[in-house]
């Protein structure tokens, strides 16, 4: 990530007034995206957390928060935006976050045909720890199956 890119990133908490940004973003970013995002809202152990540049969002994560473990969700970086470390940069201050909050791991799921996204979570520290057969359902009506990926911190 370009110092100039990086001096322009700004992170914080969403709100439910942020959600038709979030959806805009899921739709543009994947081929079956939820389609709301009210029951983050509207739970106390989850939470969003949104990257900003220029005051427009363009990235999110989402998490739940449960005693001393986390789970990832969903992260997601409009396309305008991807491969130019921002997923990176939301992942890392996520993780912060979640540190200051005493949380001792996290916990995720990823398709095992995103790529792009296991190298991300690999250069964070998560590490596989299995697989679930048939998690993500396809527009054909196929499925893919899911890497289950831990981080200690």
């Amino acid at each position: 990530m370009s110092l100039n890119l990086k001096n322009l990133l700004d992170f914080r908490r969403l709100r439910s007034e942020d959600s038709p940004a979030c959806l805009n973003i899921l739709k543009a970013a994947f081929t079956t995206p939820w389609e709301e995002l009210d029951f983050i809202f509207q739970t106390p152990s989850h939470a969003l957390y949104g990257v900003f540049i220029q005051n427009n969002l363009t990235g999110f994560i989402a998490v739940s928060i449960m005693i001393d473990e986390s789970e990832i969700l969903n992260l997601a970086v409009h396309p305008d935006h991807q491969q130019k470390g921002i997923g990176k940069a939301l992942l890392t201050h996520t993780i912060q976050v979640l540190k200051n909050q005493q949380i001792k791991k996290i916990f995720l799921e990823v398709d095992i045909t995103n790529i792009p996204a296991q190298r991300l979570y690999q250069h964070t520290g998560f590490q596989i720890m299995g697989y679930r057969k048939a998690y993500y359902p396809q527009p054909d009506g196929t499925f893919h199956d899911a890497a289950v990926m831990q981080l200690k911190l």
